[in-house]
This record gives C-alpha cells, structure tokens and sequence, in this order.
C-alpha cells in the first residue's frame, strides 16, 4: 500500500505541473496581441508575429478575398515566428493559431490584412524638359514618359552626392504610362540629376543627363555649341617686326591684311583645342634684300589651346604651327619661305555673335642664308558660330 501511495503522489505532482503550464502557456499568449507584419511585396512575402516562448510549432491559416468574401487560400506550419509564401496579387487576411509544448492548440489571433500588389518592372523612355533654368518661377514640372509607372512608386531626383529631391506632388496618368512631377523653387539645387523610380515590389528603373541650372549658369550654357563645335571667321591685320632691327620703321606697321579662320571645340572641361588657317597678303621691305617692296602671300596653319573665363566672355589662345610666305614677282627671291609660329592672344566677346581679338605672335623664318625671328603684333575682329 505504501508503495502504491509512493508511485501515486509523484504521478499526481506531475500531472498539476503539466496543467500548470499549460494555463500559464495560454495566458502568455492571450497577452500577447502584437502581431506584426513585415510586408516585402516581391515574388516573395514574408509573415511574421511575435513569439511565444512556450509555443512549440505554429500553424498560420491565409484567405484570400473573392467577390467580398474570404476563403482559405493557405494553410501553413512553421517552428518559427514568420513564414515565407508566395502570395498572387489580391486582398488576403491571416491569423496565427500556436500551438503549446503538449501540442494543443492555445489561443488564435486577430485576423490580419494585408494587400499584395504586382510587381511591376518601371521603365523610363524620355523626360522633358532637358534641364531646369531656376529663375523667378515658383513651380517646376518634370514629365516622364514610360511603362509601368503607379502611384504607389517612389519616385525622386539624386545627384552624385547622394542628395534626393522629392518631389512636392507625382501624377500618374495615361494608364502607367507618363508622370507628371511637380516641384518647388525653394526645393531645386543646382546640379546633374538621375531620375529614379523604385515600386512597391522594389522593382527600381533610373535615367541620367537631367541638369538644373541657375540663371548665370544658363547664360553660360548658350555660349556652348549644340555640335561642341565653335567657328571663327574674322578680317586680320598684323605685320612683322624683325627683332634683328632690319625692318623695324614705321612704315611696316598696317603693312598686311588676311582672315583668320578657326574652329575649337566648345564643351570641353578645362582646355577647349582647335585648328586654324590664315591666308594673308603683305607689302615687305627688307624680307627678301635690296630694301624693295616686296608683295608676298601668306599661309600659315595652326593648332590651338584655348582658356575661357569670366562666362566664356574672355578667352586666351596659346597657338603653335607653321607657314609659307610666297614672293610675287620677286626677281631676287627663287622660291617660298618657311617659318615656324607661336604666340598667344586674348579674346573678347563684344556680343553673342561678334568678337574682337589680338595677339602677338613669335615667327621664325628658316632661310638658307639669313635664318631670322620676327614679332608679328595682330588685331582680329569678326563672328562666332
């Protein structure tokens, strides 16, 4: 008898212990009421809620609404606390039933709403306008024009720093296909801009080359040629200057006048480079000897490196080449002479169009028998394309 009081008493401790834990497992989880969701509306969902430290497995139920009405679309068991499952787009609720250490179902939870949307894969096709010119406008409105664009996208501008801009109102019209995007001055930064879209499903699309420019930078920017290609054509004086002392009166000087016809390049970072040609025609004294007059024709080619500033107003010219002076009818000159050419000069953008430059040249003439330098003073006026 003694014996079978022995086995009794302990068998009884353990079957309160058990009960014991059950109701403490059920009361736990009644106050647990905050369930979450962390929504990731990709080709994957994940559901997840809180815990409960004495839930053996949990078993999740998933309806799907029809015609306004729910039914069950998923049932799922999981030892953890979330689930992963691939939900089409539609209207869905779910609750979480734990189940205790004894296997028993405990308490249910609230059912839960959630919404799963189509991933949509954004593209951008065009955005106009080009730029933005911040001036005394209070609005700004950049439009798009794509596929697949809803309310729900994230859309914004990021430049290289990193910086967004946001805009202050997004419409999406013509069935996803063109959004409209409205910002204010006070929001515009100068700079260049991608505009970039991500959805609800993180679907991301991006386009480059949008600028936002300020008034003075505008200005500056119309001085750059469409083509990144500026040509000058302009009427030339200049004379020489022999630095020997041979033809050094007064007399040389509005002693020559040709064009001057260049093209540099436009749109370059710091230097912009080119190529010109000038043909001149010239009245010398002492070039060839016997202290005549000589008529003589020059052409001469250069290579140019060109410094703008000030608003491309003003820009310095360092020039290199080579020319040919031609003799006609010189009795005592056979053939042409070449020379080698450097110097530099400033110019001035008197208007849009129209320009004034001058320079000074150093001109070395290769002669078989009187190898000479000359400084060669020049005034240049005429127009830009």
């Amino acid at each position: 008898m003694a014996t079978k009081n022995c086995i009794f008493v302990p068998l009884r401790a353990a079957s309160w212990l058990i009960i014991l834990i059950v109701l403490l497992s059920n009361h736990l989880h009644a106050q647990s009421t905050d369930f979450f969701i962390e929504r990731e509306t990709r080709f994957i969902q994940r559901l997840s809620w809180t815990p409960d430290e004495y839930a053996l497995r949990y078993e999740v139920e998933i309806e799907r609404e029809e015609a306004g009405t729910y039914r069950r679309h998923l049932l799922e068991s999981t030892n953890e606390s979330f689930v992963l499952v691939s939900l089409p787009p539609g209207n869905y609720r779910y609750r979480v039933l734990p189940y205790n250490l004894l296997n028993r179902p405990g308490r249910i939870s609230e059912w839960l709403e959630i919404v799963i949307v189509r991933a949509l894969d954004p593209q951008i096709n065009e955005f106009l306008p080009q730029s933005f010119t911040l001036g005394r406008d209070e609005d700004y409105i950049l439009r798009l024009f794509g596929e697949n664009l809803i309310s729900q996208d994230e859309i914004y501008l990021l430049n290289n720093n990193g910086d967004r801009i946001i805009p202050r109102e997004i419409q999406i019209l013509y069935d996803g296909k063109e959004a409209h995007l409205l910002f204010s001055r006070d929001q515009l930064i100068e700079g260049m801009y991608q505009i970039f879209i991500r959805n609800p499903g993180g679907l991301e699309a991006s386009t480059s080359g949008f600028v936002i420019l300020s008034e003075r930078t505008e200005r500056t920017e119309r001085t750059v040629s469409p083509l990144g290609l500026h040509m000058y054509i302009g009427a030339n004086w200049f004379t020489f200057i022999d630095l020997h002392g041979k033809n050094a009166s007064t007399e040389q000087f509005l002693s020559g006048m040709g064009l001057r016809i260049g093209t540099v390049s436009s749109n370059l970072s710091f230097f912009n480079i080119g190529f010109e040609f000038v043909p001149a025609w010239y009245s010398l004294n002492s070039l060839f000897g016997n202290n005549e007059t000589v008529q003589t024709v020059l052409l001469e080619t250069n290579f140019l490196l060109q410094k703008q500033f000030l608003d491309n107003k003003f820009a310095l010219t360092f020039r290199a080449g080579a020319g040919m002076i031609m003799p006609i009818e010189d009795k005592n000159q056979e053939g042409s002479l070449i020379y080698a050419n450097t110097g530099l000069s400033l110019l001035w953008m008197l208007f849009e169009r129209l320009y004034l430059e001058g320079g000074i040249n150093y001109s070395y003439l290769f002669e078989i028998n009187n190898l000479s330098s000359s400084l060669r003073p020049w005034l240049s006026a005429g127009t830009r394309f």
